[in-house]
């Protein structure tokens, strides 16, 4: 009988120790969901809130590593950028690095330093600048990117043109082609055609011509290389494309057209204003 009672009373005393624990897990997994669901409705600074009392209740719950990262994102939509960088840089060196979250926060790391970069504060760029030497291709690809939208360092943007150039032989994702195509047109329009092989006689050599017209009378001509057109032209959204349809232009076969037949397409409007494409 004695053994019995010492047993139950050990028992109770476990459960008194686990019993808080428990609770106390539970209680962060409940201001996670919480400041989850402010999160989504966009109450930035309740989300804030409710993720510093998961960090300072549940300092050691596996909801405080997460909500770290949570935080930098909020802060980041508050517009504290260098908040939120260093907040992802916090949460990147606690968590296992090949995680979904930690490969998040390094692409917003290298979105927000190239953001601040423009804007003028010029010491985090160096956070996008080592992106490029990533084992991650993505990250790679998205450090690339980002710097063709600088202008003032030459040097430094050059960095990603063996990447973006490399990008566009990815057969397999015409959306990476796509931007890759205009990252290198952002940098140096030469890039682009330099890319481009050649199909029989002059690909990338040849224009493509637009040209509006009012009243029989030329208001507007542009022109510029038929390798730039292509990719316009893939890049386009699909409402673009209903656009153009309604207007009885096929975008997926619209250049193909005026190469092999080598005619002038016009669309007239009820305007009496003729838009007019060709090749030549």
């Amino acid at each position: 009988m004695r053994k019995k009672s010492t047993f139950v009373y050990l028992l109770l005393i476990f459960q008194a120790i686990l019993w808080p624990v428990a609770v106390a897990a539970q209680s962060a997994e409940e201001l996670m969901r919480n400041a989850k669901l402010a999160i989504f409705d966009q109450q930035w600074q309740d989300a804030l809130t409710t993720l510093r009392k998961v960090q300072s209740e549940h300092p050691r719950s596996p909801a405080a590593l997460q909500s770290r990262f949570y935080e930098a994102r909020v802060l980041e939509n508050l517009g504290s950028e260098e908040q939120a960088i260093r907040t992802y840089e916090a949460f990147l060196g606690e968590t296992p690095q090949d995680s979904t979250l930690a490969r998040e926060a390094r692409s917003s790391i290298v979105q927000l330093s190239t953001q601040l970069y423009r804007a003028g504060n010029t010491q985090y760029i160096d956070r996008t600048i080592a992106a490029l030497d990533s084992p991650n291709k993505e990250l790679r690809f998205l450090a690339a990117v980002q710097l063709s939208y600088i202008r003032d360092e030459p040097a430094v943007v050059r960095k990603a043109v063996p990447i973006l150039q490399a990008a566009r032989g990815y057969g397999h994702n015409a959306e990476i082609q796509n931007q890759a195509a205009l990252a290198l047109l952002r940098i140096d329009p030469k890039l682009l055609e330099a890319g481009e092989k050649p199909a029989g006689s002059d690909r990338g050599r040849k224009t493509l011509n637009v040209a509006i017209l009012v009243d029989g009378e030329e208001t507007f001509k542009l022109s510029f290389p038929l390798s730039l057109a292509r990719m316009l032209f893939n890049a386009l959204p699909n409402d673009a494309k209903e656009d153009l349809k309604e207007e009885g232009l096929n975008p997926e076969n619209i250049l193909k057209q005026l190469e092999t037949a080598g005619e002038i397409i016009e669309v007239r409007s009820a305007d009496n204003e003729v838009f007019r494409l060709w090749i030549e």
